[in-house]
């Protein structure tokens, strides 16, 4: 994992905040989530990131998307409260601790493995899955 933060990596962590601040709020749609509003296309792969870091998941109900206790503890350790944090969100290295600690999730949610929604996505898509293979015979 390399040291420094990219331009993209930083883009998806302001995004990834976003995501979460919605959550909480729960003032979004599912296809907002998704990336399906035009305009927001890019919030379908903060949403994503978030869910492979362990911090979201799907949920079913009337919020497409709920924080797990890992994610709880994230938004209680590097935010505290939006109220505050959001207008602090500009300045000079704010940004850079968020894509940091997001990364270091993630990179904790791969060493310990994959979420088991995850698993089974890849049970049912990876090429080498029996279930993947049959779909490819038939």
């Amino acid at each position: 994992m390399p040291k420094e933060l990219t331009a993209q990596d930083l883009a998806t962590a302001r995004l990834c905040v976003e995501v979460l601040h919605a959550m909480q709020k729960d003032t979004r749609t599912s296809g907002w989530y998704r990336g399906e509003v035009r305009g927001k296309e890019a919030v379908g792969s903060a949403t994503t990131a978030l869910v492979r870091a362990g911090l979201v998941q799907p949920a079913v109900g009337s919020t497409p998307f709920r924080l797990t206790t890992k994610g709880k503890e994230f938004v209680t350790t590097q935010i505290k409260e939006w109220q505050t944090f959001l207008p602090k969100l500009d300045r000079p290295g704010n940004l850079e601790k968020i894509a940091k600690a997001l990364k270091r999730a993630s990179a904790a949610a791969i060493r310990k493995g994959c979420p088991p929604r995850c698993a089974i996505w890849r049970k049912r898509n990876c090429a080498s899955s029996p279930i993947a293979k049959s779909r490819i015979i038939s």
